[in-house]
């Protein structure tokens, strides 16, 4: 609609936005929740509709701060996160992890944890692939969001770039890496 409010996560979405010719009128103080939930609290809402672009899962701080403030939140998922194709591929993963075979695993997303852990329950070997991860293994997460994943299944990560992005978490890698020898 011609009076809404566009709010624009991070660059990346404000670029895309850009590009199919949609306006953005805000940017959010940083491309995490954390940061909309800030934007957002600066703004007035009462007895607006928010609508959130969501990934994967509902965000329950966000729709709590958006009701609190009085306005009517929607959110849409316009991905369809699926576990794996190849549940032998997963299967493989989860066993050189146990066997201790690999020394580094990045994460570029909250439902790769779900998923990877979720797999490895069904084979009793969740807990096991926990602690490794935690004591045995480098862990690192692309950004803030996939690190809070992370520690909500009870790994702490190594690695977490300031910016979330491939490149910086490859750097951020590297410069832990180099600093471990």
């Amino acid at each position: 609609p011609p009076n809404a409010m566009i709010i624009a996560r991070g660059p990346k979405a404000a670029a895309a936005l850009k590009r199919r010719g949609i306006r953005v009128d805000v940017n959010a103080e940083a491309p995490t929740t954390d940061g909309l939930i800030a934007t957002l609290l600066r703004l007035p809402l009462s007895n607006k509709v928010v609508l959130a672009q969501l990934y994967g899962a509902d965000i329950p701080e966000l729709r709590h701060t958006v009701e609190e403030r009085g306005a009517h939140y929607y959110g849409v998922s316009p991905y369809s996160y699926a576990p794996a194709s190849d549940d032998a591929a997963v299967a493989r993963l989860i066993d050189a992890i146990v066997a201790r075979e690999l020394d580094v695993i990045t994460f570029t997303s909250a439902t790769q944890i779900q998923f990877l852990i979720g797999a490895a329950a069904l084979t009793g070997k969740d807990e096991e692939l926990r602690q490794i991860l935690n004591r045995d293994m480098v862990v690192a997460a692309i950004g803030e969001v996939t690190a809070k994943a992370l520690r909500q299944q009870g790994i702490e990560p190594h690695v977490v770039p300031n910016e979330p992005k491939m490149a910086p978490l490859v750097e951020a890698l590297s410069e832990y890496m180099g600093r471990q020898k």
